[in-house]
């Protein structure tokens, strides 16, 4: 398991606690795994994680960026083609 997977995993871990903390962390560790996803240019991966950030960001009542964060996840995965 990669590093960008490791963090994946951890914040998956992290949302599923649904507290408003460790719905923000998980966020942050999504985005830590976004960055390496994209250094890869890893388009599907991308995709899953900006979707991953959208619904956390849903749960924690922040529903503008929830629907930024989807919209994102969707022109990454049609980029893939």
């Amino acid at each position: 398991m990669n590093t960008a997977e490791q963090l994946l995993a951890g914040a998956n871990l992290l949302r599923t606690q649904s507290t408003k903390e460790s719905l923000s962390q998980a966020i942050a560790k999504y985005q830590e795994a976004l960055t390496q996803f994209e250094l890869a240019g890893d388009l599907r991966m991308k995709a899953i994680v900006l979707n991953m950030i959208g619904r956390s960001s849903f749960s924690l009542g922040e529903y503008q960026k929830a629907i930024d964060y989807h919209l994102q996840a969707l022109a990454a995965g049609a980029s893939r083609g």
